[in-house]
């Protein structure tokens, strides 16, 4: 029997870094294709286990793409960017919480983190929440699960994770917790009403991508 919910944040309840590429690509003039890339790989990963702060972490890739900007100006555009919400979420994890244990797991640097919760204080929903840069591991490794299992004493069985990355799902599959890929709030709660999680939808209309509540 499901009795805990994990979620993962960027990109499921709030924007993380997917969007910040229109504003930094229309700065420097450049193919919005090429910055995302950027901001990934190995340094993102340094960054959200604690291994690098966010200011090297940003004056190493500004020298290697010898992009003309300001570290202050990337760090604007990118806290800017983690003031949208996800459409139709604070609402459907307000109201799951009322039936379920809710958790937040995430691979996130310290510095976004605390901004983030500044910002953000509906999230205070979740009363358990794990970071990558605490934990100095990400999602991608299985033992990163079993950490929180151990923390909150429940089995894998007991719990389901929401995440939209398919590495995650997997890592989280090979210890025994199942899960959902997050698409939209109206697809979740399909599902998760579907696995007599929910009851019945939420009455509302066809809920807007994250890429439109930014227009």
């Amino acid at each position: 029997m499901t009795r805990t919910l994990i979620f993962d944040l960027s990109e499921v309840l709030i924007a993380g870094l997917l969007g910040i590429e229109k504003p930094l690509a229309a700065r420097l003039q450049i193919d919005e294709q090429t910055v995302l890339p950027a901001f990934a790989g190995q340094l993102l990963e340094d960054l959200c286990c604690g291994r690098l702060s966010e200011d090297e972490y940003l004056a190493r890739i500004l020298q290697r793409q010898q992009w003309e900007i300001a570290p202050s100006e990337v760090k604007r555009i990118i806290r800017d960017n983690f003031h949208h919400r996800v459409p139709g979420m604070e609402e459907l994890v307000s109201r799951l919480a009322r039936k379920h244990e809710l958790i937040l797991l995430s691979d996130h640097a310290a510095e976004w983190v605390a901004y983030i919760r500044d910002i953000h204080p509906w999230l205070s929903v979740f009363p358990a929440r794990f970071f990558s840069f605490e934990l100095k591991q990400t999602k991608r490794d299985s033992s990163t699960f079993r950490l929180v299992l151990d923390a909150i004493g429940r089995k894998p069985e007991q719990c389901l994770l929401v995440d939209d990355r398919t590495p995650n799902l997997n890592a989280a599959a090979s210890i025994g917790i199942p899960g959902i890929r997050f698409t939209s709030a109206e697809a979740l709660a399909r599902e998760l009403t579907a696995r007599g999680l929910l009851g019945q939808l939420l009455a509302s209309p066809a809920l807007p991508s994250v890429q439109q509540q930014k227009r």
